[in-house]
This record gives C-alpha cells, sequence and structure tokens, in this order.
C-alpha cells in the first residue's frame, strides 16, 4: 500500500535506470577543441575566425573594434541562472553568454552577433559546459 503522503526521492542515476539508460555511459558535454578549461575553472576558446564589433557615435561616426583572438567564459553563479530563468526562451543562451563572458548587456550580443557562426557554435558549447558540467569541489 502507498502512503500518499509519503515523497521519495530519488537521485538522477535511479531514474535514468529506470528508464533504461546506463548514466555512465551518458556523455558529458565537450568542449570544443579549440577551448581549454583555466587552473579557476573558467574557460578560454581561440577563435577561429576575426570578429570585429561596429560602434555609431553621437556624431554619426562608426568605429570597429577588434574582439580579439580569445573569449573567456567565467564560471556561472545562481544569479547568472536566475537571470536566464527571467529572459525570454529565445534570449536564455545569449542572456548566460553575455554574464560568463562579462561582457554584459550592451557589448555580450554585439560580440554574439559579429562572431563567425563556428565560434558562435563553440561559443554556445562552453555556455552549456559551464552550466552543467566542469570542475567541481568536494569530490
Amino acid at each position: 500500500m502507498i502512503d500518499d503522503d509519503l515523497i521519495v526521492i530519488s537521485d538522477a542515476a535511479d531514474d535514468m535506470a529506470a528508464l533504461g539508460v546506463d548514466a555512465a555511459q551518458t556523455p558529458e558535454p565537450k568542449l570544443p577543441a579549440n577551448a581549454v578549461v583555466n587552473a579557476d575553472g573558467s574557460v578560454t576558446l581561440t577563435l577561429r575566425w576575426p570578429a570585429g564589433i561596429k560602434f555609431k557615435g553621437a556624431d554619426g561616426s562608426v568605429r570597429e573594434e577588434s574582439v580579439g583572438e580569445t573569449l573567456v567564459f567565467q564560471r556561472l553563479r545562481g544569479g547568472d541562472l536566475r537571470a536566464m530563468m527571467k529572459a525570454d526562451g529565445s534570449d536564455a543562451s545569449l542572456v548566460l553568454f553575455n554574464r560568463s563572458t562579462r561582457l554584459g548587456d550592451g557589448r555580450g550580443p554585439l560580440t554574439f552577433d559579429a562572431l563567425d557562426a563556428d565560434d558562435a557554435s563553440a561559443a554556445m558549447e562552453i555556455v552549456s559546459f559551464l552550466a552543467g558540467f566542469g570542475r567541481k569541489t568536494g569530490r
């Protein structure tokens, strides 16, 4: 007989086993080949293609800045995930990109939009990696 007031808490491995999935064989997200994990847990992405951001001044002049050769993605915090949950579904990944790179809501979208599709895809792989996996403490 099942008690309606009983709450059973299981871990993900138990849930996966119940579905017939071996948790040990479930692949973790991988980093792109042009990315490295730094000692502090951040990830540096070496861009494969040059990118520049264009800024329009108040006087109408336009200047272009290079994105640089690398982007550094910091470990995500709870506040970053909270900000993502508040975002519209289509912008949630971009919010994490902006916050992880510490580029903010102004420069972040401009940088992402300027990236070559190959580099932008690699950036999103890193954001996924940092949001769910990475270096852990206490284990």
